[in-house]
């Protein structure tokens, strides 16, 4: 699929330097970065459901209820 963005003249002069370094074509590094981007994206979204996982479940054994102790909390805002 081709698409068009608009870049800054300094992300068009490191881009050159890049693909000139790396003996690639503008597509193909851009191509990358983005494929490298969206890796990383991927590995923070799934990072953050292993957190939340791990927090599943940890009120079970509270002694309070948790309605009781987020009422208890907000009550704090007006003092």
């Amino acid at each position: 699929m081709r698409t068009i963005i608009d870049l800054r003249e300094d992300q068009v002069r490191n881009l050159d330097t890049l693909c000139s370094r790396r003996q690639l074509s503008r597509a193909e590094v851009v191509r990358q970065a983005i494929d490298a981007f969206l890796a990383n994206e991927e590995t923070t979204m799934n990072e953050l459901v292993k957190i939340r996982l791990r927090g599943a479940g940890l009120w079970k054994d509270h002694p309070l209820d948790t309605d009781e102790y987020l009422e208890e909390l907000r009550s704090e805002w007006d003092r």
